[in-house]
């Protein structure tokens, strides 16, 4: 099983990436979803 997280940051001067967010927050925010998700469930 492979994990992965990402950080959300404004492209912004003095701007620093803060705690990671869940792969479903990412999809909101993005609003792309890179992996379907029935492949992430078990």
């Amino acid at each position: 099983m492979q994990h992965a997280w990402t950080h959300w940051q404004y492209n912004e001067k003095g701007e620093r990436a803060g705690a990671p967010i869940s792969y479903q927050e990412l999809m909101k925010r993005s609003e792309i979803e890179f992996q379907p998700m029935t492949t992430l469930q078990h």
